[in-house]
């Protein structure tokens, strides 16, 4: 059995999100202003989700 082997991550979970402007507008980028995180997973709710939907603007269909 091997029990000296390093542990070499394969894959980092990093924070990331996806989004469309088709509906609704004002997401958070990276040239954003504000200090919210795009994701509402392990209890982010509290760093910032909750808030990036309060600032989501509806798109006005022309």
């Amino acid at each position: 059995m091997l029990t000296e082997m390093p542990m070499i991550p394969l894959w980092y979970n990093g924070l990331w999100a996806q989004w469309s402007n088709a509906n609704w507008t004002n997401w958070p980028t990276e040239k954003s202003t504000s200090q919210t995180l795009p994701t509402t997973w392990s209890g982010y709710w509290q760093l910032g989700g909750l808030q990036t939907l309060i600032n989501l603007k509806p798109v006005t269909k022309q």
